[in-house]
């Protein structure tokens, strides 16, 4: 029964040695891996909000086709009513 206690002792410390390792160094891996996200993040944000220009300002990237044809075949316009 000794060697049992001892066992388990031993298997749940170094369970926990392992656990305490590994966090601490996956969540410095992981906070680098945060920033850099972070940082395309607002890179990112930067480069849209000096694309979008000053705010309430519009652009419109729309060129309308010159003059509308139509031809006999596409039928005649019909004004309608709504019944109700």
């Amino acid at each position: 029964m000794g060697y049992f206690l001892k066992s388990l002792i031993i298997i749940v410390s170094v369970y926990y040695l392992v656990k305490l390792i590994l966090k601490s160094i996956l969540g410095s891996y992981m906070g680098k891996v945060n920033e850099s996200l972070r940082q395309q993040y607002e890179e990112k944000l930067r480069q849209e909000r000096e694309k979008a220009g000053k705010s309430g300002s519009v652009h419109v990237d729309y060129q309308p086709k010159n003059g509308k044809t139509f031809s006999k075949e596409d039928g005649e316009y019909v004004d309608f009513e709504e019944i109700k």
